[in-house]
């Protein structure tokens, strides 16, 4: 074997890592006795304080007469530093017998600074809610039969000022909320008015809520106070500001609906969720996620599989990127009842694991080698937020060649970028001969929800390690509006290549930055450096294939593999292509293609499988 061409690749396995909690916990309380305080606050609108006890693994709330209404948030004194947080909390069958519970999880500043996930077990119902000021905000509200009537879209309907779009659809059962997808077209303050008409467009209004479009292309929910009865309805926005755009079909696809225009109707269907009453039949968890500006809540029976229910923008309420926003912000939970016991049996609270996985590089030291221990390579990922570019983080995972399923998470990285604590990631690391790690990312947190500026940054840092959360400080941009860095050291250079695709080189302080070669004929997405029989050749995934480069940026041809895109699919993420080689059992080696796939998860929207892919004769 001499060249790439030599390399010929078909897939072994491919899975998806999801995983709301990370092993990282700041918080594990079973309640027993001697367990963590938290300073109670109240949360019930009207309602006092409840009762707080510990006993044995339970942790009971009653009001404090014993009777009657009562409502609580519990603070406690963890938090993560970056806002990449997760908080799941139990309950025990008591909360299907207090009339009007709820239990939350989230994160808490205090009784007017709270952002939560909170769960009523007798409507399913589950609402992410925003408390800032002492002024209350629902972000997105829905229950685990939250029925999507004309999913499928291709085609954006425009919401103008002095006019109507409208949906009509027939609810076969009680609901509890509306969902709504809309874009924006990237204007951030865009604003449109939502009512819900009972019939038609001359209907009576049973609801109407005005929100801000914060967040191109999202779910935007029109809550309801109480269930609102089977029948015909029809969803109408109006008053628009700014550039709203409702997304749907040319199809009619809603059944028992139909598109209106300023009230008359016309051809096509517009994406709704209806929120079917979902009434919980026993013990239950309640799940909270933020990853960087956008959050999201779960629930699953005791032990079951967590479902996400609703998400939601959250950069027009609180921005907990910023450090010194997000002080004395803690994790937190609570419940609630307009009578009877809510008893919770548990609380974890950590950094957030991961919706898919992308962005597959590997750790080696400076000169290009791989870096292992006991036998296991070492690589970076993305681990995949709430569905936005903002929303991922770096995460470093360890690998067993021979066991294609032993991809396991042992560290994370985030860091300080000016006012912001964030996750930037789709980059490298390289562990220095001290010990220490020199850390490249592209800064893709805060690449979409600020602007769509994305730099390569560099942080030498003597104190990180692979094992662990590492919390860096700031970094040096070192390639402007370029992103996927993966340098190695040749002949006393750094030699980063990046996406686009392009090849810069540093000495080894980051200075004497050059541009050395651009291949502008093609697209090309993660470059990855590796050495074959003594050569260095850059691979990178595109579209449709994956391409090998020398190492002066000459195309050299196409690598023999199965692009790990799944037929039907389309394709949002190249993949980037590690080629290492490993040993085999009996002696001899090896190489195999570390990547990922750009399918879509059917249930979050997020991209990235990790695919494994072996030699074929």
């Amino acid at each position: 074997m001499h060249t790439p061409a030599d390399l010929h690749f078909a897939i072994a396995d491919r899975y998806r890592p999801k995983e709301l909690m990370s092993a990282f916990l700041t918080l594990d309380d079973g309640f027993r006795h001697g367990g963590p305080a938290y300073q109670a606050l109240p949360a019930g609108v009207g309602a006092p304080a409840a009762r707080v006890r510990r006993e044995g693994g339970v942790l009971r709330l009653t009001a404090p007469g014993g009777q009657g209404p009562h409502g609580t948030l519990l603070r406690s004194d963890t938090a993560q530093e970056a806002p990449y947080t997760a908080v799941t909390v139990q309950a025990d069958g008591s909360a299907l017998q207090a009339r009007g519970a709820w239990v939350a999880a989230g994160l808490v500043k205090d009784a007017d600074n709270h952002l939560t996930a909170r769960y009523e077990p007798e409507t399913g119902r589950i609402t992410l809610g925003a408390v800032t000021g002492g002024v209350r905000k629902v972000l997105a509200s829905g229950t685990t039969l939250s029925a999507g009537m004309a999913s499928g879209f291709d085609k954006a309907t425009d919401v103008t000022a002095g006019h109507t779009v409208g949906q009509g659809f027939t609810a076969d059962a009680p609901f509890v909320s509306l969902g709504v997808f809309l874009g924006n077209y990237g204007i951030n303050t865009s604003q449109v008015t939502l009512t819900l008409l009972r019939g038609g467009p001359d209907g009576t209004q049973v609801a109407q809520t005005r929100v801000t479009l914060s967040v191109d292309n999202s779910w935007w929910t029109l809550p309801l106070d109480e269930a609102v009865p089977a029948g015909t309805y029809m969803l109408q926005l109006s008053d628009a500001a700014g550039k709203p755009a409702w997304w749907g079909t040319d199809r009619d696809v809603v059944p028992g609906g139909t598109a209106y225009a300023d009230g008359a109707p016309v051809a096509g269907d517009r994406m709704l969720k209806v929120a079917l009453v979902d009434p919980a039949t026993g013990p239950f968890e309640v799940g909270f996620a933020i990853t960087s500006m956008l959050v999201a809540a779960y629930v699953r029976p005791r032990g079951g599989t967590w479902r996400e229910v609703v998400s939601a923008g959250n950069i027009d309420t609180v921005d907990l990127r910023v450090v010194e926003t997000a002080r004395g912000w803690k994790n937190g939970f609570g419940a609630g009842a307009a009578d009877g016991e809510v008893a919770l049996t548990g609380v974890q609270a950590g950094w957030y694991g991961r919706s898919s996985l992308r962005d597959t590089c590997l750790i080696t030291y400076a000169d290009g080698r791989p870096y292992t221990r006991q036998g296991r390579l070492y690589l970076t990922a993305t681990n995949a937020g709430l569905g936005s570019n903002a929303a991922g983080h770096m995460g470093i995972f360890s690998f067993a060649p021979s066991d294609f399923g032993s991809l396991q998470e042992v560290g994370k990285i985030f860091g300080y970028r000016g006012p912001y604590c964030v996750g930037d990631y789709a980059g490298k690391v390289v562990v220095r001969d001290d010990g220490g790690l020199d850390v490249f990312t592209s800064t893709w947190s805060t690449g979409d929800l600020t602007d769509w500026h994305v730099d390569v940054m560099v942080t030498r840092a003597p104190e990180a390690r692979l094992h662990g959360v590492n919390v860096l400080p700031p970094g040096r941009k070192i390639i402007d509006g370029r992103y996927d860095p993966s340098p190695v050291l040749l002949d006393g250079r750094w030699r980063v290549p990046v996406s686009g695709l392009s090849l810069w080189s540093f000495d080894d302080d980051f200075g004497d930055a050059r541009l050395d070669a651009v291949d502008a004929a093609t697209f090309y997405e993660g470059p990855r450096w590796q050495r074959i029989d003594g050569e260095w050749y850059i691979f990178a995934g595109g579209f449709n294939d994956i391409r090998v480069w020398d190492r002066n940026l000459k195309t050299l041809g196409l690598l023999d593999a199965q692009h790990p895109q799944a037929p039907g699919y389309r394709l949002v993420n190249p993949p980037h292509p590690v080629v290492v080689q490993v040993p085999v059992a009996g002696g001899g080696s090896q190489y195999l293609l570390l990547t990922f796939s750009g399918d879509p998860d059917p249930e979050t929207g997020e991209v990235g499988e990790f695919v494994v892919e072996t030699q074929r004769s």
